[in-house]
């Protein structure tokens, strides 16, 4: 009885150790994804920088030929 414990022991600690190892799979997955978010948000805030350069110097443009 003391073997069967014994084995039921090591089946939890594998399962446990299973577990451990997909919830750090799924936190370095969601790691990746936020670093992809947070360059998305600074090419976002780069072109949006853009378009107003851009507004800008339409305006400075339309002055100058009129």
């Amino acid at each position: 009885d003391a073997q069967e414990s014994r084995g039921l022991g090591d089946v939890y600690k594998r399962q446990l150790l299973i577990v451990f190892k997909l919830f750090y799979s799924v936190l370095i997955i969601l790691n990746i994804i936020l670093i992809q978010l947070q360059i998305l948000r600074v090419l976002r805030i780069l072109i949006l920088i853009l378009i107003q350069i851009t507004l800008i110097f339409k305006v400075e443009a339309c002055e100058y030929l009129n």
